[in-house]
């Protein structure tokens, strides 16, 4: 019995250790999203800068609200611009 405990206890403490802490916070991930939004690159294919599935999908909301910025931007300034009612 007790070295079934001392077994069950490692395996704990070994599988504990082998869990990977990503050091990325979420407004970093948006950060990344919003840089490669005003580089104008696709949103739903932008390159991993950390494996939390938060990260990613902060990355491309991020990204999606620029690239709408700036369409909507570019809308307005087609709709002001010269010989325009």
């Amino acid at each position: 019995m007790d070295l079934s405990v001392i077994v069950l206890l490692s395996l704990c403490g070994f599988l504990r250790g082998q869990e990977t802490t990503d050091p990325i916070s979420l407004d970093d991930c948006c950060k990344d999203g919003k840089e490669r939004g005003q580089e104008s690159q696709d949103c739903t294919s932008l390159p991993l800068i950390s494996e939390s599935t938060t990260c990613r999908i902060a990355q491309e909301q991020c990204c999606t609200a620029i690239l709408e910025d700036n369409i909507c931007t570019s809308g307005i300034n087609y709709g002001e611009g010269p010989g325009q009612l």
